[in-house]
């Protein structure tokens, strides 16, 4: 008796259904994803450079500026920072600079909140506070509205 070896074609195609159809719900889950991955890379990268930039105006002895939404080139007195991916600033308004003095606080009269959302569907947000003292205080998880 001969056996035939492989897939017949009824077979395929109910493989290639199934696939299609676990597909059709990891797609929209995969780009929630991206899109919190994004975010979390946003406010890491924002953090990172917040704590530099104290640092460096503590070591260095001298006012640091860190001007958001800016994309030019870090100098010696200045770090510039830009959301990633999908992200946008939206609290507080979109140009804004961050000053630390030479002991390691900003020169804003008080706290500065600061608050990323994801610009596609507006619902994922991270909120945080930069203290007096310059340190950046409790990363929230919240609703973009």
């Amino acid at each position: 008796m001969f056996r035939g070896k492989g897939f017949t074609l009824v077979e395929l195609m109910v493989t290639i259904a199934i696939i299609a159809i676990i597909s059709t719900f990891a797609v929209p889950s995969y780009n929630q994803l991206i899109l919190k991955k994004n975010l979390d890379a946003s406010v890491r990268s924002l953090t990172n450079t917040l704590n530099l930039a104290r640092s460096k105006a503590a070591l260095e002895r001298r006012t640091i500026s860190v001007v958001l939404n800016s994309d030019s080139f870090n100098t010696a007195t200045q770090l510039n920072w830009m959301p990633k991916g999908q992200t946008i600033l939206k609290k507080p308004s979109p140009v804004i600079s961050i000053q630390y003095r030479m002991d390691g606080t900003i020169s804003q009269g008080s706290d500065v909140d600061i608050e990323m959302c994801e610009q596609i569907s507006g619902k994922l947000s991270k909120k945080f506070t930069i203290s007096k003292l310059g340190v950046v205080q409790s990363v929230v998880q919240g609703d973009c509205s």
